[in-house]
């Protein structure tokens, strides 16, 4: 419905229900989580894992909520901490996801950016032959806390006091559990704050080195680049990109014309006209928000938060072209291209489907047991095929593995569909033949990302 066309009421409304049933679901898995915890039925996985994109993928799935509150987020990585670690980046990812949706909820709100900034910082500070100890921080410009609530923080079902649980919600499970988590992990969670001076909520925990042998990321530290954005997105900047990149604050900030630039990033609200004369033809790359919109603009353009694919996506593009202005390009949404055959019995799960896939620029059937989706890929070739494991008659696990018997379908990506999330479904779903699994309820964002992997983007309009 949200991505349908409302008044400003229905708007509300729809966006009402939206929160609602999110926070509803945060509480579920909040409880489960829990529980797991104290049976002690929590495992935990173990691969090699890019701590930057776990980041970056937190980030982009509380921008939204952070955007609401006019709140700027970013992160930066001391250039010590490895590229690639290795633990369970899952566990890791739910960690920092519960301590800046924390800071996020705290925080002040203001028209963007003037609500402030939440940022997460990491550095490494211990290092073997076998492991490197990190430390993360999430630091907020919100309420603050005073000493005697501190002492509470970590403990379930308990929030700072009984005005903040009335003004923001939530069930104060989400640092107990992250405690429980980071020591599980061998590490130590704790929080530093003053009332009205926001808080720094940080965590150390010991990460594998990575058993692989995995690609540097690219070599950037001889572009000379020049950042005119909001501070907390310009820092994120600098510290992907290296350090040669120069911050200013504004389009008279005499730094600009210091000296030549290879690329400037610019916030999409700058004076570009004047930009522009003072640049000397230097090209630039617009900095936006996902729901600004940047108009008639020729010069290439990323979202913010920004993340490091990005970043180097925008500057393999101007190298390509030399130092002329970067032609018309419109920003990557995120859009999809290929045919997608979706089996599902309920009817709700398959009207919801069909919007989401739809949403991503993607084409799609619908079929309701396993038997009418073997008939559907004879007909066709379908890019992906979303698979609910449980249907009548033939259940998504046994069409799998008749669909791998057909030379037409032995490699076409299956992504399990389903409400299974208990121990060992989703190395079920792979043992029947299934490239992927997504657990039920499924979440746009969640989709994307994955779908991501096995379909490629749309071509720009």
């Amino acid at each position: 419905m949200l991505a349908t066309r409302l008044d400003r009421e229905q708007l509300e409304l729809a966006q009402t229900v939206h929160r609602s049933a999110a926070s509803l679901l945060d509480l579920l898995n909040d409880i489960l989580d829990f529980s797991k915890m104290n049976a002690g039925k929590l495992e935990f996985a173990n691969s090699d894992f890019r701590l930057r994109e776990v980041i970056e993928d937190v980030l982009d799935i509380l921008s939204s909520r952070a955007l609401e509150k006019g709140l700027d987020i970013g992160y930066t990585i001391h250039p010590a901490v490895p590229e690639w670690l290795s633990g369970d980046q899952g566990r890791l990812r739910q960690v920092i996801m519960n301590l800046v949706g924390n800071a996020i909820k705290f925080s002040g709100s203001a028209p963007w950016p003037n609500g402030g900034d939440v940022r997460v910082r990491v550095e490494r500070v211990g290092y073997t032959e076998t492991e490197s100890t990190i430390a993360v921080s999430v630091t907020d410009q919100g309420v603050g806390l005073d000493e005697s609530v501190r002492q509470l923080l970590f403990q379930p079902f308990t929030q700072a006091d009984s005005s903040n649980a009335r003004r923001f919600g939530g069930t104060g499970l989400g640092l107990a559990i992250s405690r429980q988590l980071v020591e599980a992990m061998s590490g130590e969670i704790g929080v530093n704050s003053e009332p009205g001076k926001g808080a720094r909520f940080w965590f150390r925990i010991q990460l594998g080195n990575p058993a692989g042998t995995h690609p540097p990321p690219p070599g950037l530290s001889s572009w000379e680049i020049l950042i005119l954005d909001t501070p907390c997105s310009a820092e994120t900047i600098r510290g992907i990109l290296g350090p040669k990149c120069v911050m200013v604050q504004s389009v008279d900030d005499p730094e600009i014309e210091s000296r030549s630039w290879d690329v400037a990033f610019v916030h999409a609200q700058a004076d570009l006209a004047e930009l522009r004369k003072r640049l000397r033809g230097t090209p630039i790359v617009l900095v936006f928000n996902k729901n600004e919109s940047i108009g008639e603009s020729t010069e290439i353009a990323v979202t913010r938060p920004v993340r490091a694919g990005r970043l180097v996506e925008a500057l393999a593009r101007i190298q390509a072209v030399g130092a002329a202005p970067a032609p018309a390009s419109p920003p990557r949404t995120g859009g999809l291209a290929g045919h997608v055959l979706i089996a599902e019995d309920n009817p709700v799960n398959q009207m919801l489907a069909v919007k989401l896939v739809t949403n991503l620029g993607l084409t799609a059937d619908v079929v309701s047991d396993g038997n009418a989706a073997l008939a559907a890929a004879r007909i066709k070739n379908y890019d992906l095929i979303l698979m609910d494991c449980q249907m009548p008659g033939l259940d998504g696990y046994e069409c799998t593995r008749v669909l791998r018997e057909k030379p037409a379908t032995i490699g076409t990506p299956i992504v399990a569909m389903t409400a299974n999330a208990m121990k060992g479904d989703r190395d079920r779903c792979l043992a029947a033949g299934m490239t992927d699994y997504i657990s039920k309820p499924v979440s746009s964002e969640r989709l994307r990302e994955l779908l991501a992997r096995y379909l490629p983007a749309a071509e720009p309009l």
